[in-house]
């Protein structure tokens, strides 16, 4: 039997193994390598969460803490609302991160809304892409499809910029709404659902007209020809 001491002296992982067992072990240093514990993420994310800045999460400086023995014997009470705090201040701090990157994007699709469109559709486009041939690990990465897909999608962008707001001005229920209205009892039926829903009955009527306009005429004769 090896005892903890002897295992602590600095010898090879196959030594330890083998005087432990009895038996020779070669192979076993590159799976001894992979199984040793790795404290350096653990360590490298404990010093980002540390010096990221306790005054923003509210984190009193060390000296207020008293020593660790006073932290240890602590109130698990007290303790569990410590994290509940910082749990809601880390919370808080990315919503806000979140709605301040979310209103800058508003600004600028009010301010150059066919610019912002046609670089998102590219963004979007390029990491989708991106992700897709990330998982053909046989093939490396094509640059090309990359630029064919991000300038497609660029340009489909363009084209919705310019047709939809045609779509909507032009299909806004009086189609299909003076198609349920010659019939009485889908009118009847209709009104009824509109009334408990509390759903204007000539806004559904827009939403499937201009829906159907886009996915039977836009998609069918322009995206999927372009697209293929």
């Amino acid at each position: 039997v090896v005892s903890a001491s002897e295992l602590t002296k600095e010898e090879g992982w196959n030594e330890r193994i083998n005087r432990a067992t009895g038996n020779s072990l070669p192979a076993l240093e590159h799976t001894s390598n992979m199984t040793r514990p790795r404290p350096v993420r653990a360590s490298l994310l404990a010093l980002c969460l540390l010096f990221s800045g306790a005054e923003a999460f509210s984190i009193p400086p060390p000296e207020s803490l008293g020593s660790i023995q006073n932290v240890l014997s602590a109130d698990p009470a007290s303790i569990q609302h410590a994290f509940e705090q910082l749990s809601t201040s880390t919370t808080s701090i990315a919503a806000s991160a979140g709605m301040d990157i979310l209103s800058a994007y508003r600004n600028q699709l009010a301010a150059n809304p066919l610019q912002t469109k046609m670089i998102t559709g590219a963004t979007v486009a390029c990491l989708g892409d991106a992700l897709a041939q990330s998982r053909d690990i046989d093939h490396p990465y094509d640059r090309r499809r990359a630029v064919s897909f991000m300038t497609f999608d660029a340009c489909y962008r363009w084209l919705q910029h310019e047709v939809y707001p045609a779509l909507v001005e032009h299909f806004h229920g009086q189609y299909i709404g003076g198609f349920v209205a010659a019939i009485p009892p889908l009118a009847h039926a209709a009104k009824v659902a509109g009334e408990a829903s509390g759903t204007d009955p000539t806004f559904i009527y827009s939403t499937m007209e201009q829906t159907l306009s886009s996915q039977l005429g836009v998609v069918p004769f322009i995206y999927y020809p372009v697209f293929y």
